[in-house]
């Protein structure tokens, strides 16, 4: 798996110490027992809490990262379709930006939380799925969500497109 990532991360145009920094969290996400904190990376890590806190200041293109990974792994002849679903996560407090109410398919009401919604790309012949592109759903004035998780879609479309994939619209497609 590093050496799959470090090659992705030497193909994107980024600072070698980010290309450092990325590698060894992808590294810790994968080791980590329990909650992924500062404190608790940094102790299945080298980094210390300082260094996660001030590497994640910046930013960095997953989307990019995830669709060189993506496709550079597939295997060329599978016939794959992309598909988005919006997932719920409850949440308490108060001061959480994005908290709102939101519609829990595991209880089936609307409910006080959190909710980012995902584009997969996803590989028929192997019956696997692989996210692509995650946005939190952030109200927007004068936005409904519907027109949000549309301009997600409408931002990823064109290199799906021209990667020739095709959209799934139907939750249960019968052959």
């Amino acid at each position: 798996m590093e050496s799959l990532v470090k090659t992705v991360l030497d193909s994107m145009s980024i600072s070698k110490p980010q290309k450092n920094f990325i590698a060894l969290l992808l590294t810790a996400l994968v080791v980590v027992q329990g909650k992924a904190n500062f404190r608790n990376m940094s102790r299945y890590s080298v980094m210390s809490e300082k260094r996660f806190s001030r590497w994640y200041r910046y930013t960095f293109n997953f989307y990019e990262f995830n669709t060189r990974l993506i496709f550079g792994e597939l295997n060329k002849s599978h016939q794959c379709i992309a598909a988005i679903d919006a997932s719920f996560m409850r949440k308490s407090g108060k001061h959480t930006e994005g908290l709102g109410m939101f519609y829990s398919g595991a209880s089936k009401k609307a409910e006080r939380g959190l909710e980012v919604s995902l584009i997969s790309i996803i590989d028929l012949q192997s019956h696997t799925a692989y996210g692509l592109n995650a946005w939190q759903t952030l109200d927007q004035q004068g936005k409904t969500r519907v027109e949000l998780y549309a301009e997600q879609v409408v931002s990823v479309a064109p290199d799906l497109l021209n990667r020739g994939m095709r959209w799934s619209n139907r939750c249960n497609q019968s052959s």
